[in-house]
């Protein structure tokens, strides 16, 4: 209350370091309902942020497990929403008629969004770790892990505790998809991470988070010196013992047949729909159907589409399956209809793979091939 009464008698307006003072102790204290109003405030002024702002204002919509406000300010940070984030903003027509701001959009860094040109917020390494931290409290790791593989390659050092976190959840969530991005990026971006684990210890954990990762992408035969040279010297016995790497495989193959189970359930619930539709078709009903699946827009069928419904099988007990927007997202659609050996795409993987790695190797590859031997 003293400081509300304070701020009303005040004879000067609030500055930047006013709002970042109220929004981290509101935040801090649990108190987000008042933080929310001067987050508003702020955003309904002309102050411009600071770096301690922008982070301010990420901590506090993390903290009060507001998702949609978190992505919501990312979208004003970097210009996607025309509003932009109180840097700078002006039309297209004043750009084109005024010297100054032609010279200003040309050498800041700006998006053009419609009829706006706005200046986007400058991300440093305390904002790059805000946006990370904020995704993995709402599960979105993947995009946490392309946040990071980002900053890593625009050169942002992150702190051991963001480096850590990153790691931890990609070989808890055994997800390949951002533990191969992490990989990728440490392998372009190694003297980064080398800088921060320096001591034997520090290598010893990276060591054995690389392998993790590589075991978690199916690249079994990959040293985790490939990934970062500064791990090699690390003894064999320090590293996943054969107990842990069958764990990480079984765990592995379960998650992969989890998704497999997923996919065909969608497959099963889209054939459903197909044969209906078919059997609408063959009836001469056009009206439209009641089921809440959702495939692509009908096209004309053929008849040798129509008479090929009775070779669609017995889909009878698929027709209760219904599938949601978070599984159709999961599912990629390949324009390819040709068959391909799952060994082969994984040979293929692994064999690019190796060849991103290939700069970064520091020893000869026979030696590679006796450092594995040793595992």
């Amino acid at each position: 209350m003293k400081v509300c009464y304070n701020l009303l008698v005040a004879s000067q307006p609030p500055t930047v370091h006013t709002y970042n003072t109220l929004i981290h102790g509101f935040s801090a204290a649990g108190l987000h309902y008042p933080a929310s109003r001067v987050v508003k405030a702020f955003l309904h002024s002309t102050v411009e942020p600071t770096q301690s702002t922008l982070v301010c204002l990420l901590n506090h919509f993390k903290e009060a497990n507001d998702s949609e406000g978190f992505y919501k300010i990312i979208e004003r940070m970097t210009g996607k929403d025309r509003r932009g984030i109180n840097i700078r903003r002006k039309s297209v027509e004043q750009v084109h008629a005024t010297d100054s701001l032609h010279k200003w959009a040309m050498t800041k860094d700006i998006a053009v969004n419609r009829d706006y040109v706005i200046e986007r917020a400058w991300f440093d390494v305390r904002v790059f770790a805000a946006i990370i931290e904020g995704m993995l409290r709402f599960g979105y790791l993947r995009y946490a892990a392309d946040t990071m593989a980002l900053g890593l390659n625009l050169g942002i050092a992150f702190s051991m505790q963001t480096i850590r976190t990153v790691l931890n959840s990609c070989v808890l969530e055994l997800d390949p998809k951002p533990a191969m991005v992490i990989l990728k990026a440490l392998a372009s971006r190694h003297s980064l991470i080398e800088a921060k684990f320096s001591k034997i210890t520090h290598q010893e954990y990276i060591a054995r988070r690389v392998q993790s990762l590589l075991y978690i992408c199916g690249l079994f035969g990959i040293s985790p010196a490939t990934v970062v040279p500064s791990v090699e010297a690390v003894p064999a016995s320090m590293l996943l013992s054969e107990y842990h790497k069958r764990g990480l495989m079984i765990a592995r193959i379960t998650r992969l047949a989890a998704e497999s189970d997923i996919k065909l359930k969608y497959f099963r619930s889209s054939l459903a729909v197909i044969a209906r539709r078919l059997a609408d078709c063959q009836s001469g009903n056009t009206s439209p159907m009641s089921s809440n699946l959702h495939l692509r827009p009908r096209r004309r069928l053929t008849k040798a589409a129509i008479a090929a419904v009775p070779s669609l099988g017995n889909i009878e007990g698929a027709k209760g399956l219904e599938t949601s927007e978070e599984v159709q997202g999961t599912v990629t659609f390949s324009g390819n209809d040709k068959s391909t050996d799952s060994r082969d795409k994984a040979d293929d993987a692994r064999a690019g793979f190796e060849d991103h790695f290939e700069p970064a190797r520091s020893k000869p590859a026979h030696r590679d091939v006796e450092a594995v031997a040793s595992f």
